[in-house]
């Protein structure tokens, strides 16, 4: 539709070839080599059509074969830098986040081996850089209509953690390459600057935070409503690999985890199956942009072999539903069911 714009946001992406790799050898047992790489999508891809898609990569793009961090950390991500790039252009995924725990997993080669593939599969990337200022600079779309604009920010980072910044070196510093710390202060700077210089801005702040198999942690709250206190319009965030509630704080929405997109990995845990698209859907109506937000819920089975996404079933619904209504029962009051195409959830 010519008066209309879509961007739809989805959480943890990976083909996991990392962790299909120690299933071969232990297991002989490869879905990448068993059944290809694409078909992984295949239950899912037609959410890709008619939007700008924006996925957070959790994996260096490497042919690196050693990292110093991998006696360090629990485990370090890695995907091939000519498919990867290849599959995401061609399913008509444009924009990438590397604000996240993995994409300095093989240091500054790994890092540099990434932006290269991304760049050459003229995919932009975010969160991440050779330095601060390409870190933290957020991606930025203008939406115009017959002269009315509304011009969208999308910072992307990931929650300072300790560890990451003195044991494994993950952070971008002015001179020194990394993903971008969501530092408070950092953030409220970036925040109020856009909104003080663009009054037709529309901010939302894609962070890469909690912890694995949790739910809504005191430091995603702290971090979620600090944004909406700087400026911020909304907050869509990941990280814990499975769906965390949302709240509505200052009348924005906060969506403390969409969860995963794509991670074929044999989660023990067995974290719960459901996970979330984020949709923002501009419109020109009477004179005037509106911006409508969905939910698309998706199933993601990940205590499989084989966690094959795919859009949810009318009889699941409810179920997401309660998950993202925990703790604040008003969300059900506010948000609406549509059924279309995809079975959403309008905020």
């Amino acid at each position: 539709m010519e008066n209309c714009f879509k961007i739809r946001f989805y959480g943890d992406f990976t083909f996991g070839e990392n962790y299909q790799h120690s299933y071969d050898s232990m297991y002989r047992s490869s879905i990448l080599r068993r059944y290809g790489y694409e078909f992984l999508l295949n239950d899912i891809k037609k959410v890709f059509a008619g939007a700008l898609n924006f996925v957070n990569l959790e994996t260096p793009l490497t042919t690196k074969q050693s990292s110093n961090l991998e006696h360090k950390k629990f485990v370090v991500h890695w995907s091939d830098p000519l498919i990867v790039p290849d599959i995401l252009k061609k399913y008509n995924i444009q924009c990438v986040s590397l604000g996240n725990n993995h994409t300095m997993d093989y240091e500054k080669e790994g890092l540099d081996e990434t932006l290269k593939a991304l760049k050459k599969a003229e995919i932009q990337y975010f969160g991440a850089g050779k330095n601060l200022d390409e870190a933290k600079k957020p991606f930025k779309k203008t939406i115009e209509f017959n002269g009315k604009k509304i011009n969208l920010y999308v910072i992307c980072g990931y929650i300072y953690n300790k560890d990451y910044d003195i044991e494994y070196n993950f952070y971008a510093k002015e001179d020194k390459e990394g993903v971008f710390d969501l530092n408070l202060s950092v953030l409220k700077n970036e925040i109020e600057k856009i909104k003080n210089e663009d009054k037709n801005s529309f901010v939302v702040v894609f962070p890469h935070y909690g912890t694995d198999f949790q739910k809504t942690l005191k430091s995603q709250i702290n971090c979620s409503k600090s944004c909406i206190d700087f400026g911020a319009d909304m907050v869509i965030g990941h990280g814990p690999h499975m769906i965390n509630n949302m709240e509505y704080y200052k009348n924005k929405v906060i969506l403390y985890s969409i969860g995963n997109f794509l991670f074929p990995v044999d989660f023990k845990k067995k974290p719960v199956p459901y996970n979330l698209i984020a949709e923002l859907e501009f419109v020109y109506e009477d004179g005037e942009i509106k911006i409508n937000k969905r939910l698309i819920p998706i199933y993601v089975p990940n205590n499989s072999m084989l966690p094959l996404p795919r859009v949810i079933n009318e009889d699941e619904l409810n179920d997401v539903i309660n998950y993202l209504s925990e703790n604040n029962p008003d969300v059900k009051d506010k948000i609406k069911v549509e059924k279309g195409e995809f079975i959403c959830i309008k905020l």
